[in-house]
């Protein structure tokens, strides 16, 4: 793990011209706006656990030892044989493994090989959608290829974004796209496209698609029955009132993971339910970080939700083209 490059995890500068509303801080710790930065990797852990930065988990781990493991990481002083093995008992690893993370740097991320691996979470589907849609497929009238169309797609929006902030929405979107194809080859015929299509539909927050397919399983049809049963349900993260479920819903707070798993385990669709979450937070995150990329006046969330609702189900549409194609070229020359 130590010898994967950095470079590959790296993503382009980009700019926010006012904050996050439900990943604020996710990006960037910094205050000022309108100036390009580089992404920070702890977005990745914001985007997919509960925990604000990957140190926030190494310090709840850690507990009471936290502040020695951070000494000894960046080679503040040096820890002693005992502090080093209470360390390694509450981290669940050996001495060796936490001396392996040493690199003494005063600033910067705390162990950023772990990061790396957080980073494998977006790039590996990232990377598998640019692959299959690095495919030709020439339109008969216009001579050009037709799963090129990014740019010309985020262009003709009503909302002009500028390239780095719109290129970054799509691979968001791209690794969404990758990681459902990848759901789907797990969890077989359990489920089928449209009910991911569904879970970008504009009607409702993205986060509002998911826990009305949840209320399908639990056979309730209201958020109210559905915080009734969950209520009575033995998972603590589960008790939680009628009103948190609307503004969850709404998208006037984020939905943490720790009650979706809680909720999507016992619907008799874990796998489903787990994994099209993460879909439903990651579209939650793009339409953030699009409404506070925005030149000019803020735009509407709705608008920006439906822009996200046709870029990823024409990704999708992309995919199927792809693969078609590439089908097609491999059975003519066999």
């Amino acid at each position: 793990m130590e010898n994967l490059p950095v470079e590959q995890f790296e993503f382009w500068p980009v700019t926010l011209r006012r904050p996050m509303k439900l990943f604020k801080g996710a990006l960037s710790q910094s205050k000022s706006f309108g100036e390009p930065f580089v992404p920070d990797l702890d977005f990745l852990v914001r985007l997919i656990t509960d925990y604000r930065s990957h140190q926030a988990m190494f310090r709840e781990s850690a507990g009471d030892h936290f502040k020695s493991f951070e000494n000894h990481i960046r080679s503040k002083h040096q820890v002693s044989s005992v502090s080093m093995m209470a360390m390694s008992q509450k981290l669940g690893v050996t001495p060796d493994d936490i001396s392996k993370l040493a690199h003494g740097k005063k600033d910067g991320h705390l162990v950023p090989e772990f990061l790396r691996i957080f980073s494998l979470v977006e790039e590996i589907p990232y990377k598998f959608t640019a692959h299959t849609l690095d495919t030709e497929v020439i339109c008969p009238c216009c001579k050009k290829n037709i799963l090129d169309d990014r740019d010309a797609f985020w262009l003709e929006q009503s909302v002009a974004f500028n390239k780095p902030e719109y290129a970054f929405a799509d691979r968001m979107l791209s690794a969404a796209v990758g990681a459902s194809f990848i759901m789907m080859k797990f969890i077989g015929n359990s489920t089928d496209w449209q009910e991911i299509y569904t879970l970008a539909q504009r009607s409702k927050y993205p986060i509002g698609n998911w826990l009305l397919d949840i209320q399908k399983s639990y056979g309730v049809t209201s958020l109210a029955e559905l915080a009734v049963k969950m209520q009575m349900m033995c998972s603590p993260e589960c008790h939680v009132p009628h009103e948190r479920l609307k503004k969850w819903s709404a998208g006037m707070d984020m939905m943490p993971m720790s009650v979706a798993k809680a909720l999507s385990q016992q619907s008799g669709r874990y796998g489903w339910h787990w994994g099209s979450f993460i879909l439903v937070r990651t579209l939650a995150f793009t339409i953030d970080f699009l409404v506070a990329a925005a030149p000019g006046r803020q735009p509407r969330r709705q608008i920006i939700q439906e822009i996200i609702e046709d870029r990823f189900v024409g990704l999708f549409h992309n995919m199927h083209v792809a693969l078609a194609k590439r089908a097609k070229d491999a059975k003519e020359t066999r």
